[in-house]
C-alpha cells in the first residue's frame, strides 16, 4: 500500500505536513505540557540535581531528604527482581503432541533471545520511567543479518532467491526476509544475492520524551504511535539512500552543545531527529525527519504483520483516569509530604549546626576564657586577683559568663525529629510502602508474627496492582516477540536455536521392533518366506536424512540393484525390516514440520498456544527444585498404587492413565517427561485392550482331572497286564523313576508354595498335571508299540503256521499219491 492510499481528506496537504500536524496536535493535548514539565522536575529531583553546583550549594539551598530516590530504589526490586522466564504452553493442557512441540520450540527461542539480548536492561529502564515520569515504553524489532547468497548449483527445488535454507523437515511457506536495526530503523529486505545469516528479536527502551501517540482517552482509542530516534549522517544514508544526504542534522548531545563547540555538518556528534510512525487505521509505517520538510523519508505497508499491529505493548502507566492517557506521576501524589520532609530536614540541619557550646564572658577576667579554650585536667588556673575574680564570678562561679541555651534548642530538635517521622509515616500511608516492604525495623519494639503478617499483606495488596501491571507488560512484550519469531524466523533458525535435534532424540528414541514370528516349514525345508540359498536379497534402506542443515537431498528410498531401480520382490526374497533409527528421525521430522506450520498459522497458534511469564519478583532456582521434588514425590506415591490397581483390575488401566496425565499436566516441570509418560500409558492401554487369558483351573479341578486320568490309566494298565509280561519290568522301573522325579518336584513345589502366594501353588499343580500327562502319553505310546509288535508276531505266526500246514498237506498229498501208485505197479509186475 502506497502512502497515496493512506492520505487524509485534504488532497493539498503533503504527507510530511500531515504527520507534523499530528505530532503537534499530540503535543498540544490537554495536560501534555504540564506532564512534560513535571516529569523533568521529578527526574531532576530523583537525581538530586541542584541549580548551584559550587562548594556551598548545600548551604545555599538547604538540606534535602530525597524520599523519592528511596521509594524508587525500594519499589524497583519489589516490581522487577529478575529476568522474566517465558512460559509457552498448550492453552488447554490436553494431549497435543504438535502443540507441545511447537510450545517447546517457541519457548526455547524466546529464552535464548532474552538471554542473548538486552531485554532485562530495557525492562528495568521502562519500570524506572513508570516510577518517575509515570510512563514506560519498550519497542520490539525484528533484526535479521544477511550474507551473500552462495552458488545455486545445489539450490533446492522451489527455493526462492533471498530466502534462507530450510531443513528437510519443513517444506511449508517461507517467511519474508526483513530487517530493523537501532542504527537504521525500518524493515529492509534482502537483495536477490543475499540470504539470512542470523535473526534476532531486539527489545529497545524508548525514552519517555521520544514516544508519542495520537490524542486519546484510553489506549484502545489510539490509532497511531511514534518513536523518535537520533541518526548520524552515515546511518541516514545507509537506511534511506540519497535522501539521507539532504537531511539537516539538528540535534547534538548536551556535552557537545557547550559554548565554543563547532556545530556544523562535519561534527560527528550531530544527529537528525527521525520519527517512525505506525498508522493502525491504514496499517502502514512511515519515517519523517523534523528538519527535512520536503517529503517523507520512507513508507512501507504493515512490515511485521502482527495481530495487534503495534510493535510495542501497552506502556506502563502511572495513575490514569478514563478521560486521558496523560499519566499522573506517583511523586505528585505525595509531593507535599516530600516538600514538608525537605523543610523539616532543612530546619534540623540548621538547628544541629546552631547547637554548640558557646557563650559570652567578662573580658576583664581572662581566666574564664582560658577555662574553655585550654585543656585542663587536674590542674589549677592561676589568678592574679582572686578577691576580684570571686566577686565577679558570683556564688556559682559563672556570674560573668553567659552560655547559649542548648537545652531549649535540643528540645526543639527532638520535636523536629518526631515531626519528620510522623510526616514519613503519613507519606508511607499515601504510597503504601510499609516498613515490611522497606525492610526496616518496627517502631516500638518487637512486634508479633500476626502483626507482621497483617502488615505484609497490607503492603502486598498495595503493590499487587503495580506488580500485575509490570507482569502484564512483560507478558505482552514476550507475546509480540513470540509472534515475530513464529511468523518471521526461518525454520532453520528455529531448528538451531531450539536445539530440536537433541530434543527429538529424547522425545522419540528409536523403538526396537518385536521379533517377527517364524514362518511355517515346508516338508522339513527352510521357512517359505526365507530366501533360498544363493539368491540375493534386497538390502535394507539406509537411515533417513538426519535433522541437519543439509538441503536439497530427497529422502532416500530402498536400496536398488545395479540397474538403478528398486529390486522387485519375488520368490526367495523378503521385505527389508524397518530401520528404528530412520523411523524415529522421520517421526521427528514430521513433528517439526507440523509444529512450524502451527507456528506460522496466526489463528491456530492463538487457539492452541499461550505465552505467559513466571514470577518477576522471586528467584526461580529454588522454585524449580521444589517443583521437581514435589513432582517426583507425587509420582512415587501415585504410580505404585496405580500399577497395583491396574494389575488387579486391567479394565481400570485406561482410567488410571487419564488420571495420571491429568495429574502430571498440573506441574510445569512434567512437560519434558510428558511424552515418555504418554508412551507408557499407550502401552498400558494397549495391554488392557488385549483379550484376557482364561482363568487358571482351581486346585479342585486339577485334582479331579488328575484322578480321572489316573483311573483311566489304571483301567488300561489292567486290561493290557496279560499282554505286557516282557515289558512289565521296564515299565515298573520307569514308573518308579517317574514317581521319584514326581516326588522330588512335589517337594520342590511344596517349598515354593511356602514362599509364594496362591499363584505359585497353581503353577506347581499345573507342572504336576503336565508330568502326569507326559507319563500317560509315554504309557500309551508304549502300549501302542507293544500291541503293534504283538499283532505283527501273531500275523507272522499265523503266516508260518499256514505255510507249515500247506506244506504238510502237500507232503501228505505226495505221500498218498505214491502210496496209491504202489499196488498198481506191483500187480503189473
Amino acid at each position: 500500500m502506497s502512502h497515496k492510499d493512506a492520505k487524509d481528506e485534504n488532497p493539498g496537504q503533503s504527507a510530511w505536513q500531515r504527520w507534523n500536524d499530528e505530532l503537534e496536535q499530540a503535543r498540544k493535548a490537554k495536560g501534555f505540557d504540564n506532564w512534560q514539565t513535571r516529569s523533568k522536575r521529578i527526574v531532576k529531583r530523583y537525581r538530586a540535581e541542584r541549580g548551584d553546583v559550587s562548594e556551598n550549594a548545600d548551604d545555599l539551598q538547604g538540606a534535602q531528604f530525597n524520599i523519592l530516590w528511596s521509594n524508587v530504589q525500594t519499589l524497583m526490586p519489589a516490581l522487577l527482581a529478575k529476568v522474566p522466564k517465558p512460559v509457552v504452553e498448550r492453552r488447554y493442557l490436553d494431549r497435543d503432541d504438535v502443540g507441545r512441540t511447537a510450545s517447546v520450540i517457541l519457548e526455547r527461542c524466546l529464552a535464548y533471545e532474552l538471554d542473548d539480548g538486552n531485554f532485562l536492561s530495557a525492562l528495568k529502564k521502562t519500570v524506572l520511567d513508570r516510577l518517575l515520569p509515570g510512563r514506560g515504553v519498550a519497542w520490539i524489532r525484528y533484526e535479521p543479518k544477511f550474507t551473500p547468497m552462495p552458488g545455486k548449483t545445489q539450490e533446492a527445488p522451489g527455493e526462492a532467491a533471498g530466502q534462507a535454507a530450510v531443513p528437510p523437515a519443513y517444506d511449508g511457506p517461507k517467511p519474508e526476509v526483513q530487517e530493523a536495526t537501532s542504527d537504521a530503523p525500518g524493515i529492509a529486505s534482502a537483495s536477490p544475492q543475499e540470504q539470512v545469516a542470523d535473526e534476532s528479536v531486539v527489545v529497545d527502551y524508548i525514552d519517555w520524551r521520544d514516544f508519542m501517540t495520537s490524542p486519546a482517552r484510553t489506549w484502545e482509542e489510539v490509532w497511531w504511535v511514534a518513536k523518535r530516534v537520533y541518526m548520524t549522517r552515515d546511518e541516514l544514508v545507509k537506511r534511506f539512500g540519497d535522501v539521507g544526504k539532504e537531511v539537516t542534522l539538528d540535534w547534538s548531545p548536551v556535552a557537545v552543545s557547550a559554548p565554543g563547540q563547532i556545530a556544523d555538518g562535519s561534527d560527528k556528534q550531530k544527529r537528525a531527529k527521525v520519527w517512525e510512525i505506525w498508522n493502525k487505521q491504514r496499517r502502514y509505517v512511515c519515517w519523517m525527519a523534523e528538519s527535512y520538510k520536503e517529503k517523507l523519508l520512507d513508507e512501507k505497508p504493515d512490515p511485521l504483520g502482527l495481530e495487534g499491529f503495534w510493535p510495542t505493548p501497552k506502556p506502563l502507566f502511572a495513575t490514569l483516569t478514563n478521560d486521558s492517557l496523560i499519566p499522573v506521576p506517583d511523586y505528585i501524589e505525595y509531593e507535599d509530604q516530600a516538600k514538608e520532609l525537605d523543610d523539616l530536614t532543612t530546619r534540623i540541619d540548621a538547628l544541629v549546626k546552631t547547637i554548640k557550646a558557646c557563650g559570652v564572658y567578662d573580658a576583664s577576667v581572662p581566666e574564664l576564657k582560658r577555662l574553655f579554650e585550654e585543656g585542663f585536667e587536674n590542674e589549677l588556673v592561676p589568678c592574679d586577683n582572686m578577691a576580684e575574680f570571686s566577686s565577679k564570678a558570683g556564688a556559682n562561679g559563672m556570674g560573668h559568663i553567659w552560655m547559649l541555651p542548648i537545652k531549649d534548642m535540643a528540645a526543639t530538635l527532638i520535636q523536629l525529629y518526631e515531626a519528620r517521622e510522623r510526616t514519613k509515616q503519613v507519606l508511607y500511608e499515601v504510597t503504601g510502602i510499609s516498613d515490611i516492604v522497606r525492610g526496616s525495623a518496627s517502631q516500638g519494639g518487637a512486634k508479633t508474627a500476626t502483626e507482621q503478617r497483617i502488615k505484609g499483606q497490607f503492603a502486598s495488596m498495595r503493590l499487587n496492582d503495580m506488580q500485575a501491571e509490570v507482569a502484564r507488560f512483560a507478558r505482552d512484550t514476550l507475546r509480540i516477540m513470540g509472534e515475530i519469531i513464529a511468523e518471521h524466523f526461518d525454520p532453520m533458525t528455529l531448528f538451531e536455536i531450539s536445539g530440536f535435534e537433541q530434543y527429538a532424540k529424547e522425545q522419540w528414541p528409536p523403538e526396537v521392533p518385536d521379533a517377527p514370528p517364524m514362518a511355517p516349514m515346508m516338508n522339513g525345508g527352510p521357512p517359505m518366506d526365507q530366501p533360498a540359498v544363493g539368491i540375493p536379497t534386497a538390502q535394507p534402506p539406509p537411515a533417513a536424512v538426519a535433522l541437519s542443515p543439509a538441503v536439497g537431498s530427497p529422502a532416500p528410498g530402498p536400496a536398488s540393484s545395479s540397474g538403478g531401480g528398486p529390486m522387485p520382490m519375488g520368490m526367495g526374497m523378503m521385505a527389508p525390516p524397518p530401520d528404528p533409527q530412520m523411523l524415529a528421525m522421520q517421526k521427528a521430522a514430521d513433528m517439526f514440520k507440523k509444529a512450524v506450520e502451527l507456528l506460522r498459522n496466526d489463528k491456530l497458534r492463538g487457539f492452541r498456544i499461550d505465552i505467559e511469564t513466571d514470577s518477576l519478583i522471586e528467584p526461580d532456582q529454588q522454585q524449580m527444585q521444589e517443583a521437581r521434588s514435589q513432582l517426583m514425590g507425587a509420582i512415587s506415591q501415585f504410580l505404585p498404587q496405580a500399577m497395583e490397581a491396574g494389575a488387579a483390575s486391567p479394565e481400570l488401566k485406561p482410567l488410571l492413565a487419564r488420571l495420571l496425565m491429568f495429574f502430571l499436566r498440573g506441574f510445569k516441570a512434567s512437560r519434558d517427561i510428558e511424552s515418555a509418560f504418554e508412551q507408557f500409558i499407550d502401552d498400558m492401554t494397549r495391554d488392557a485392550a488385549k483379550p484376557k487369558p482364561p482363568p487358571p483351573p482351581t486346585p479342585d479341578q486339577i485334582k479331579a482331572e488328575m484322578m480321572k486320568e489316573q483311573q483311566a490309566n489304571e483301567n488300561k494298565r489292567m486290561e493290557a497286564q496279560a499282554q505286557m509280561d516282557q515289558a512289565n519290568f521296564e515299565r515298573e522301573q520307569q514308573a518308579k523313576q517317574m514317581d521319584a522325579q514326581l516326588a522330588q518336584q512335589q517337594a520342590q513345589q511344596q517349598f515354593e508354595l511356602e514362599q509364594q502366594k496362591q499363584v505359585a501353588e497353581i503353577q506347581a499343580m499345573a507342572d504336576k498335571q503336565a508330568i502326569e500327562r507326559e507319563k500317560m502319553e509315554m504309557q500309551l505310546a508304549f502300549e501302542e508299540r507293544k500291541l503293534a509288535l504283538q499283532e505283527r508276531a501273531a500275523e507272522h505266526a499265523a503266516t508260518v503256521k499256514a505255510a507249515s500246514t500247506e506244506h504238510s498237506a502237500a507232503m501228505k498229498a505226495k505221500t498218498d499219491e505214491k502210496k496209491a501208485k504202489a499196488p498198481v505197479n506191483g500187480a503189473n509186475a
